[in-house]
């Protein structure tokens, strides 16, 4: 474990390799040449307050300079906090500090769960055309890895560590299992979008090892009967989602999504993410403790991007009941072939011609 290896450009460099491809848009034509807002990004967490805090603030602020990669960091601080959970730490909700070594066993839990083959491939140089690819140490144990992880935090940390964290992702679950995950979503390739936005295909590799981007309740290709199935969520790091577009869709989330192992919830607002967490790391028991009036508790939300954020902003919560599961199966929406002269719609620009 730990051995080293390489992952090669094709021959001669005339093309970008596969692994490359299968992150960035075809705008990007060099190793030199990913977005800025991705090339600046780095894995540090800082000390954030926020009205009501009891002390000077919490080490759980992780900063965005530009848009783009928020879908990846979030996973990654949603899977920190989650950890956090998990471990059930001591310390008061107003002390709490993602550490080195949480963040180090978060990263190496996600490589882990990406394994397509048993190995995990770690990427802590960047890709250049002087190296013809990338650098890779390979690990086939998850305590030399995390060892492996833990050694190379520093590079993480810095700019562009959440790049190299991707690469990361990508060479160890394999191009081809990542374009049959993303095929079976009803997705496609590459999984950084030409506005350098992070696709769901993304934020799942990092959340549950596959590059499956449905987190929708239900299979997106209907059966022989009309109905879409209704699909199980891998747990994996047992972090939740909630989404703008199960309003603009009417399709709900999956049931782990919304009602997740741990009180940790990326945010989806159509084009930003965002991470909101119990303020006491504990799962509230809405049905338990919910009287006439609801259960009330509190929530965090974190923005690490301006002009909005950075900010940590704390919500007052009152439920009075807990998200139902989604159905078995729902009726796939019927589609109409357009017909020849037919209207399909109206666009009404000017008031006066009405």
């Amino acid at each position: 474990d730990g051995g080293g290896g390489a992952v090669p450009a094709a021959a001669g460099g005339t093309e970008l390799p596969d692994w490359f491809r299968a992150v960035w848009p075809r705008s990007v034509t060099t190793f030199e040449g990913i977005p800025e807002s991705w090339s600046l990004q780095a894995l540090e967490f800082t000390n954030v307050s926020y009205p009501g805090a009891a002390s000077g603030g919490i080490g759980v602020g992780l900063n965005q300079p530009q848009n783009g990669p928020c879908g990846v960091i979030a996973a990654i601080q949603a899977g920190c906090i989650a950890e956090l959970c998990r471990s059930g730490t001591a310390a008061p909700p107003d002390k709490v500090q993602i550490t080195d070594d949480i963040l180090a066993s978060v990263l190496t839990a996600m490589l882990w769960q990406a394994r397509a083959d048993g190995t995990v491939k770690l990427v802590t140089k960047a890709a250049s055309e002087a190296n013809g690819g990338v650098d890779v140490a390979t690990f086939t144990d998850k305590d030399a890895l995390h060892k492996g992880v833990s050694e190379a935090i520093g590079t993480f940390k810095a700019p562009g560590g959440v790049v190299l964290f991707v690469y990361s992702l990508v060479v160890t679950h394999t191009v081809d299992a990542i374009r049959s995950d993303v095929m079976n979503a009803g997705g496609d390739l590459p999984m950084v979008t030409d506005l350098s936005l992070c696709t769901s295909d993304l934020v799942s590799l990092c959340l549950r090892g596959q590059a499956n981007g449905n987190v929708g309740a239900f299979q997106p290709i209907s059966d022989e009967n009309g109905d879409n199935i209704k699909l199980e969520w891998h747990e994996g790091l047992g972090v939740g989602m909630l989404s703008m577009d199960e309003y603009q869709t009417k399709i709900p989330l999956a049931d782990a999504l919304k009602s997740p192992k741990y009180p940790v919830w990326i945010m989806h607002g159509g084009d930003h993410f965002t991470v909101l967490w119990a303020e006491d790391l504990k799962m509230p028991n809405v049905d338990e403790e919910s009287s006439g009036d609801g259960a009330s508790f509190a929530l965090l939300q974190w923005n690490g991007l301006p002009p909005n954020g950075p900010r940590l902003a704390r919500l007052d919560i009152r439920a009075k009941e807990q998200a139902p599961p989604a159905p078995k199966k729902r009726k796939a929406p019927t589609q109409f072939e357009p017909v020849i002269g037919e209207i399909e719609s109206i666009v009404q620009a000017d008031p006066e011609m009405k």
